[in-house]
């Protein structure tokens, strides 16, 4: 895998910085490594810039040093063997088979080429013609979750492109005991805590009640209610403002729970600058809850940020008997990804008394036999 490496300024005009320095920025996978750059050169500057030379003309002279850095670093750091091979086969598949494809947002494109470069620089010196699927394979394996899912989609088709039907990659098993969830008595809780805070406790009602995503809560529109616990949901809000359709284009019908409608109900009624002002403001959302859950849980497993209101929303419907195939539907996933996080969740004590209604009725109908008390007899 290739480093990549950034070089960053540090003037005294920043806060907090009394003297000139350059920072080398290195990341290698998921590790990262942040070093001042200890250069003779700097020091000159420093010392004469404390000696009275001005910072404009001290300003130039450690641009200068960055660039002889970056230069430097461009002769030195030589791309390992195969990688042009691959980055041209990301752009054939890129410009046959992906633009060709009608009615493609912008943001659409970026965010392929960006998944499909992030996937062959991901195997290093390998070539995706010649490589075993073993070690392919192995590439992906520091990757975990939702990373490594769409790395390996990614990498699925470019082999799929260049006619290697023989590799059949797999994502690592997910273990769903590590999402973070609460119980919806525990949810009335943190509720309770931040009802002060209307806006706030509109997101972490409206998310844990009908597992609406942040995107789709702020796009959330008067015409989406529909008969009885029921939403509409067609378009979601992405960070910069603009409005578009959901995540992979999945409108759907979303089941509100309890009393979610009233949260509903509240975040229509409140003023679309105080909504911005809160998704803009210095306490931001997933912060926010993740203070809010430490409040009150000595548990870190339940300081949740606000995407994990979702988890809550589908373990407890998952708890009730409903199906991952109808929660899918109902949350705007793939059946894969609930089947992944939910069917083999951490039981929670709805489930619990779910399977002692359902086992106590069972008794009641006759369909299971009696306890015996005496042991079978061994032969």
């Amino acid at each position: 895998m290739i480093a990549k490496v950034r070089y960053t300024i540090k003037t005294p005009l920043q806060k907090g910085t009394a003297s000139f320095s350059i920072i080398c920025d290195r990341i290698m996978g998921t590790e990262r490594i942040q070093k001042k750059v200890s250069d003779a050169r700097i020091d000159a500057i420093n010392e004469a810039f404390r000696k009275g030379k001005p910072i404009e003309e001290c300003v130039v002279l450690i641009r200068e040093i960055k660039e002889s850095l970056v230069k430097q670093l461009s002769i030195t750091q030589t791309k390992p063997a195969h990688h042009l091979e691959n980055m041209r086969l990301v752009y054939r598949y890129y410009n046959e088979r992906y633009l060709p494809r009608r009615n493609l947002r912008t943001s659409s494109k970026e965010s392929m080429l960006y998944d499909l470069k992030r996937a062959v620089n991901c195997l290093g010196p390998l070539s995706l013609v010649t490589a075993t699927q073993e070690q392919i394979q192995a590439c992906t394996h520091k990757f975990s979750a939702t990373k490594q899912r769409r790395l390996v989609a990614r990498l699925r088709q470019l082999l799929k492109f260049c006619g290697r039907n023989d590799i059949e990659l797999q994502t690592d098993f997910k273990c769903s005991g590590q999402i973070r969830f609460l119980e919806m008595s525990e949810i009335e809780s943190l509720l309770e805590i931040v009802k002060s805070d209307r806006v706030l406790s509109c997101l972490i009602g409206i998310g844990s009640k009908a597992g609406l995503r942040l995107g789709e809560i702020y796009a959330l529109k008067p015409h989406w209610r529909k008969a009885g616990n029921q939403l509409y949901v067609t378009h979601q809000m992405l960070s910069d403002g603009t409005i578009r359709e959901p995540k992979r284009n999945r409108k759907r019908n979303a089941f509100v729970i309890d009393d979610g409608m009233e949260y509903v109900d509240e975040w229509l009624q409140l003023p679309e600058e105080l909504k911005l002002a809160y998704r803009k403001g210095e306490n931001r959302i997933p912060k926010a809850v993740k203070k809010a859950c430490k409040a009150i849980f000595k548990d870190s497993s339940k300081h949740l940020n606000f995407h994990d209101t979702r988890h809550c929303y589908a373990v407890h419907m998952v708890s009730k008997g409903v199906s991952t195939d109808l929660l899918a539907k109902a949350m705007g996933n793939s059946p894969t990804v609930c089947v992944e996080n939910y069917q083999g969740f951490i039981l929670s004590d709805t489930g619990m008394e779910m399977i002692d209604v359902l086992l106590r009725r069972a008794k009641e109908r006759g369909e299971l036999p009696p306890p015996s008390r005496v042991l079978p007899q061994l032969t």
